[in-house]
């Protein structure tokens, strides 16, 4: 399940723009998972 989440944000991260974006940072709020709440914050713009 971790890699089906870590596939959607790096699609949002590259191809998402500013939807993406939004999408990212309300996701980023709620993220349990300590890899991915890391990846979150690095890629954050």
């Amino acid at each position: 399940m971790v890699l089906l989440r870590f596939d959607a944000l790096s699609a949002l991260s590259m191809h998402g723009g500013s939807a993406g974006a939004a999408l990212r940072a309300e996701h980023a709020a709620k993220e349990q998972h300590p890899k991915l709440q890391e990846l979150l914050r690095s890629t954050k713009r």
